[in-house]
């Protein structure tokens, strides 16, 4: 289980709300920590796409990533034949935002744009599924994403029966006729008819924020939900600057990153069967931080009114006691931030 590439999809088009979403005002507009209202919109989308980039890198430095701009189905086409080639027979990482389209259909298409951007275009799960191929990690970072991973299974299952039902060869083999999907790995944002949060105070594109960059987004979630229990002299801005980097733990920023690692790491084994653990948290460095960061968004999600879902599902982990931890670990940090920002100021 080795991700060796990943299509970036981003279906924003900045400025265009979609058709069956309403947005109050203010709203949540940042993507990738990026305000794109702030940036021209080619400009926007350029920037934000090489931040999600960045944001994987972290987590899987030789990952070969490969963007796609607001995109029609025939794009995707081309992306899905292009990241099979370069993974063959590894995993390769599908992530789709899906902020300026209409949420998936109830047949589960996923809709891109034509090149005039004058309509939305759906694709199908199959169409999707043939272009990309067998192993892929699916994240779908839309409105109602559930929808699509409730086709996916039935359409796993499907496959399973047939290729149950098909003649075999010599000795038992079964003819490799039907291409099976059980390797495959989704997470989704929202469970189905969820709308994503829009607390004008939180990233539009929190789910993502959760999986990629999770000390960043949990730290702001205490803060945004909290603030009143805080000290007064900690404010936003100062947890854009905690000192240090994420791959020394000698710094704040990396002890952080390295108690929450040990958290929700100690959170899946106590919580799943021994064998899913094995198989997606200590295989590779990028299925395991992404499903580590997956138990984060579940609990941040949660109060947010989504429920994010998965294939295998992962049973509920947001009250897990251990969240405890966390959060007297969080405290400390806080409470300690403003003096260390003073000195070094």
């Amino acid at each position: 289980m080795k991700v060796q590439s990943a299509g970036l999809v981003l279906c924003l088009n900045i400025g265009v709300a979609p058709p069956d979403v309403v947005h109050a005002h203010p709203c949540a507009r940042k993507e990738c920590w990026l305000d794109p209202m702030l940036m021209t919109q080619n400009k926007a989308i350029e920037v934000i796409a090489n931040r999600l980039q960045e944001q994987f890198l972290r987590w899987q430095p030789k990952l070969k990533c490969k963007q796609s701009h607001d995109p029609s189905p025939d794009a995707i086409k081309r992306l899905g034949g292009s990241l099979r080639r370069r993974a063959k027979d590894e995993f390769a990482l599908f992530y789709y935002n899906g902020h300026g389209v209409p949420q998936p259909t109830p047949q589960a298409e996923l809709w891109f744009y034509n090149t005039n951007f004058t309509q939305y275009l759906p694709v199908t799960l199959p169409d999707l599924l043939s272009w990309v191929g067998s192993p892929t990690f699916f994240i779908l970072d839309c409105a109602s994403s559930e929808t699509v991973l409730t086709a996916f299974a039935a359409l796993a299952e499907a496959r399973r029966v047939e290729a149950s039902r098909m003649p075999t060869k010599g000795r038992g083999t079964a003819a490799p006729a039907v291409e099976l999907l059980d390797d495959c790995i989704w997470l989704g944002a929202s469970s189905r008819g969820e709308l994503l949060p829009a607390n004008p105070e939180l990233p539009a594109d929190l789910f993502t924020a959760c999986l990629t960059t999770p000390v960043e987004t949990a730290l702001l979630w205490i803060f945004v939900t909290r603030r009143n229990t805080l000290l007064p002299r900690v404010t936003e801005e100062m947890l854009q600057h905690i000192p240090g980097v994420t791959t020394d733990r000698r710094t704040m920023r990396g002890h952080m990153h390295w108690l929450l690692t040990a958290v929700t790491d100690s959170i899946a084994w106590a919580t799943l069967p021994t064998s899913t653990f094995l198989r997606y948290f200590r295989n590779d460095i990028l299925i395991a931080g992404l499903m580590r960061n997956f138990l984060l968004a579940q609990r941040i999600m949660r109060s947010v009114n989504c429920t994010p879902v998965s294939i295998p599902a992962l049973p509920p982990t947001h009250t897990h006691p251990l969240w405890l931890a966390w959060d007297m670990a969080v405290d400390h940090c806080l409470s300690q931030l403003p003096a260390i920002l003073a000195g070094r100021a």
